[in-house]
């Protein structure tokens, strides 16, 4: 099985590295910062003092604390796994930390689908809410894409940020629905 992730990502990231010309480089390096550590957190911040503007304080810092765990359950991940960086092509941007899983395409997930999240959460009448929920799910698979195409992941690791990201969320969600449940059958009692 193993073998045949490895025949396969060489294979999908060949495919990737034929595509490279210096516009397109241009365009996957722009896409890629946008999954970086510094706008997620500047997103992040400024989605969390949104959300406290709208008197959700707790919503607000559950966001934050979302976001978060994501970063730290991907960093987790990566000083378990430790799976060096690909070597089938020069990058065009350097990195230095390890590449299971993907954390720009992790941290990318965690933050624009938690905005999804929200999107459908908060905007219930706005006749737009698909068109913003689409294009933020076309932006999370872009940046996966430009980490491939960049040199700096194989197209596993990316597979792998999808899925934690995806994963993390649900997790969350799913504690969050328990924890209500659990709070209504006590006040009931």
């Amino acid at each position: 099985m193993g073998e045949m992730v490895l025949v396969l990502d060489q294979q999908i990231a060949n495919l990737f590295y034929s595509w490279r010309s210096p516009i397109l480089t241009g365009i996957m390096i722009f896409i890629t910062n946008l999954g970086s550590t510094l706008i997620i957190v500047v997103l992040g911040l400024v989605i969390f003092w949104l959300i406290s503007r709208r008197d959700l304080k707790k919503e607000a810092w559950r966001f934050l604390m979302t976001l978060s765990g994501g970063a730290i359950m991907n960093n987790l991940l990566k000083e378990i796994i430790k799976r060096p960086r690909p070597l089938l092509i020069s990058p065009l941007v350097n990195e230095t930390t390890y590449s299971f899983p993907s954390g720009h395409t992790m941290n990318a997930t965690v933050l624009y689908l938690l905005i999804v999240f929200y999107i459908f959460k908060f905007l219930k009448g706005n006749r737009f809410k698909w068109v913003y929920a689409s294009s933020l799910m076309c932006l999370v698979v872009l940046i996966g894409m430009s980490r491939i195409y960049l040199g700096v992941h194989s197209p596993s690791d990316v597979v792998a940020g999808f899925l934690a990201g995806v994963l993390w969320l649900i997790t969350v969600v799913l504690v969050e629905k328990l924890m209500t449940l659990a709070k209504k059958r006590r006040s009931v009692k």
